[in-house]
């Protein structure tokens, strides 16, 4: 059966949050700052970036897991259990380690946080059909239980232990499953995360995707392919009877999104708790919107100029130049 994958134009804010209400089945999303990037683990990118030949790659994936697992106990005071590996692949994913891993969320807002904190020309949600996602797996994998069936509980362990069998087998054949450990650190928990987990790391994650869904991997990055806007009428239907969907959001829209974030708490010191969340949640104050030039009056002791000086009232982000951009956001700006 061929997939199907769809792409999304962004006009307005309120489109894509009155379709992430509207959807029936469960998604899984993942935001992502630039729109022109694909889906590719921290694992594929250091394969990239030192010439890993594909050969060579289930060893050297085995190797980091081994010297992560040898020194794990000096830096955290109660380390997974030896035999799980989810739970050890979380952990390095967390601090930073290369992995096979893909962060995903269950939660639209999150996921539209992450394309639109940096405010790009063009960022991308990307969405992923997960009832659809189990349907595949549960044709693919006779021994899987039957989501509709089975509690929660039981198809996560199923899908844990498969992802499991996929690091442990001398060879695996291109696909993903979801993954999620069984004890969740505080950051996953808050930003209502999971993992996409790739069988074969040899190949590219997008042609793991691909074959999971009987997808062209050409069609992710395809500017021809299907393609409708976020105020199509027939769009949440169309998103239903996609595997997946990407949808494209310029910087205005970004903007109007951090904004509402925002207004709801929704911010990096919230995302990631502790202070180094909190630093990074402070660069929201480099933007106009956020700071009351009232409240900030000169100090006579700081030798800063106060924010009328630096930059006027007045000032706002330059308009964007990009037509595709233009194109999106049509004669009104997109409002």
């Amino acid at each position: 059966m061929n997939g199907q994958f769809l792409r999304i134009g962004c006009i307005a804010w309120d489109d894509i949050t009155k379709l992430s209400r509207e959807l029936r089945s469960r998604w899984a999303f993942r935001g992502q700052s630039d729109g022109a990037w694909g889906l590719v683990s921290s694992l594929e990118r250091a394969f990239q970036q030192f010439e890993c030949p594909p050969e060579a790659r289930r060893a050297a994936e085995l190797e980091i897991f081994r010297q992560f697992q040898r020194s794990a106990h000096h830096h955290v005071r109660e380390a997974p259990k030896p035999n799980d590996l989810i739970e050890w692949f979380a952990l390095m994913q967390h601090h930073g380690a290369p992995t096979r891993l893909l962060d995903f969320t269950y939660s639209f807002y999150v996921a539209a946080f992450f394309a639109s904190e940096s405010l790009t020309d063009m960022s991308a949600i990307w969405g992923l059909n997960l009832s659809r996602l189990s349907r595949r797996l549960a044709t693919s994998h006779a021994d899987l239980p039957d989501p509709s069936r089975t509690g929660p509980g039981l198809t996560a362990h199923a899908y844990n232990e498969l992802a499991s069998s996929f690091v442990r087998a001398d060879r695996v054949s291109p696909g993903l499953v979801p993954v999620e450990p069984e004890r969740k650190n505080e950051r996953l928990s808050i930003q209502q995360g999971l993992f996409l987990f790739p069988a074969d790391i040899t190949v590219p994650c997008e042609q793991n995707l691909a074959d999971t869904f009987g997808i062209d991997p050409g069609e992710f990055s395809r500017k021809d392919g299907a393609f409708s806007y976020s105020r199509d009428e027939l769009l949440r239907e169309s998103c239903e009877s996609s595997d997946m969907i990407k949808i494209e959001i310029p910087r205005s829209v970004q903007a109007e999104a951090l904004a509402m974030l925002r207004s709801v708490n929704l911010t990096a010191a919230t995302l990631f708790p502790g202070l180094d969340g909190f630093a990074r949640s402070l660069r929201q104050y480099a933007s106009l919107s956020a700071v009351s030039l009232d409240v900030y009056p000169p100090s006579r002791h700081s030798g800063i100029p106060p924010f009328r000086t630096v930059l006027p009232p007045s000032a706002a982000f330059p308009p964007t130049e990009n037509p595709e951009i233009q194109s999106l956001q049509g004669p009104s700006g997109g409002n």
